[in-house]
């Protein structure tokens, strides 16, 4: 069973678990997200600004990670 998102300023919210990758696009940087209690068929691209505040501290890792700070 999925876990249900959480509320944030009334939005619904997903967990992040792990980003699992990035690609540039003509928007910028977008990350492939597997979300917390979801399969990996559900992972979906996000921009960064989709990502912020809730999951600053995993963006933060992955960028230095993969040296793109």
């Amino acid at each position: 069973m999925r876990p249900p998102p959480d509320l944030f300023n009334g939005e619904e919210e997903y967990k992040v678990e792990v980003i699992v990758g990035h690609k540039t696009t003509q928007g910028g940087i977008r990350y492939q997200i597997k979300w917390k209690g979801y399969s990996s068929a559900e992972n979906t691209w996000e921009p960064e600004s989709a990502l912020i505040p809730n999951a600053k501290e995993i963006l933060q890792q992955y960028k230095k990670a993969k040296k793109l700070q």
